[in-house]
């Protein structure tokens, strides 16, 4: 999954950045970003959607590749389970 997102993140962001980028200098050529093909009111809001989606896709990758070290040290689960002792001191059975 982390590769998955971490090769695509960047096609929300540039269809997003550059649709705005031709949205405010007035381009009429709509190219291939998907933004520029909605009706005329929406264009706006499409593209800043596909911002947000491309920075959504990054913190996901972010936060599973912080994550993914700690994991595999074993710090994924702490709990421990607390075992009766008998009064010789061993502890009894599960």
């Amino acid at each position: 999954m982390v590769t998955a997102l971490g090769l695509t993140f960047w096609l929300p962001l540039y269809q997003g950045s550059m649709s705005l980028v031709a949205l405010a200098s007035g381009v009429a050529e709509r190219s291939w970003h998907l933004p520029l093909y909605v009706p005329g009111p929406w264009r706006l809001p499409a593209a800043v959607g596909m911002l947000l989606l491309g920075a959504l896709m990054v913190a996901v990758v972010a936060r599973l590749l912080l994550r993914a070290p700690e994991d595999e040290r074993g710090g994924g689960n702490t709990a421990t389970v607390d075992h009766p002792v008998r009064e010789d001191g061993a502890a009894t059975p599960g």
